[in-house]
C-alpha cells in the first residue's frame, strides 16, 4: 500500500522537463506536439526531403541503397530532441527515452507497415552497458514491444569487440570502426527491425544490416527516435 501512495505521488509531481509543467510523462503532451516531427523523407534512410510521394528516395539512396531496407524516424535531430536524447544516456533521463519511444510507436501506428516478426535493439558492449547502466537501444525497443505487440529478442545480437565512439567519426571512419564488431548468438526471424536512438550517417544500421543478411534474415527494417538531418537541412 505504501509503494502504491509513493508511486501516485511520484506521478502527481512529475514535472515536463521542457516547460517545467506538472504532466504524467516526462514530456508533456503540449511539447511532444511541438517537438520537431519528422516530415516527408526517404523511404530506404528516413533523410527529409521536399517531396511527398511515397517510397521516393534520395539520390544516395538511388545511387548505393543500403543494406537495410527501410528506415522510420520519429523526429529529426534537432533542438530539443537532440537535448533530449543526450539527457537519455544517463540512468536518469530514461524516463525521457520511454516517452519518446511512445512518440516513435505513434508515428509507425499512423503509417502503414509491414510489421515485423521481431525487434532487435542495436547492442551495446558489456563494459560500456556496464558503465553506463543500460542500453537505451534496448529501452526504445522494451517500450515498442509493449506498445505494438511484437516479440523482443535482445540477447541474439551482441557487440562483440569495443569499438571506439562514433560521435566524431567520419562516415568512413564509422564503417572501420564497426567492422566485424557483431555476432548472432540464435538465428533471427526473416524480417526483423532494428532499433536504436539515432541515425546519423547510417553506418551502423547499414554494418549489422550487412551481417544479419548474410546469416538468413531478408528484410531489416531500422527504426530510431531521431535522424540527423543533412547540414543543407540544418
Amino acid at each position: 500500500m505504501e509503494s502504491k501512495k509513493k508511486n501516485r505521488w511520484f506521478i502527481f509531481n512529475q514535472s515536463c522537463v521542457i516547460c517545467q509543467r506538472h504532466s504524467p510523462d516526462s514530456v508533456c503532451h503540449h511539447c511532444q506536439q511541438e517537438l520537431p516531427w519528422s516530415g516527408p523523407s526517404c523511404y530506404r534512410c528516413a533523410i527529409g526531403l521536399d517531396i511527398t510521394v511515397p517510397r521516393s528516395l534520395c539520390q544516395d539512396c538511388r545511387a548505393l541503397p543500403p543494406h537495410f531496407d527501410h528506415c522510420h524516424a520519429a523526429f529529426e535531430y534537432r533542438f530539443p530532441v537532440n537535448q533530449l536524447l543526450k539527457r537519455a544516456k544517463h540512468l536518469a533521463g530514461a524516463n525521457v527515452l520511454r516517452t519518446l519511444a511512445r512518440c516513435l510507436a505513434s508515428s509507425l501506428l499512423e503509417q502503414p507497415q509491414n510489421w515485423p516478426d521481431a525487434l532487435v535493439p542495436v547492442p551495446l558492449h558489456q563494459a560500456r552497458q556496464l558503465k553506463r547502466g543500460f542500453n537505451q537501444a534496448e529501452l526504445i525497443a522494451k517500450q515498442l514491444s509493449t506498445q505494438l505487440g511484437i516479440p523482443l529478442l535482445a540477447e541474439r545480437l551482441v557487440r562483440q569487440t569495443p569499438t571506439f565512439s562514433q560521435a566524431k567519426l567520419s562516415a568512413r571512419a564509422r564503417r572501420a570502426n564497426l567492422h566485424s564488431s557483431f555476432s548472432l548468438q540464435r538465428a533471427l526471424p526473416r524480417h526483423i527491425a532494428l532499433i536504436d536512438d539515432v541515425m546519423t550517417t547510417g553506418s551502423t544500421a547499414n554494418t549489422i544490416s550487412e551481417y544479419l543478411k548474410s546469416t538468413g534474415v531478408e528484410r531489416v527494417d531500422v527504426w530510431v527516435i531521431a535522424r540527423t538531418p543533412t547540414p543543407r537541412q540544418m
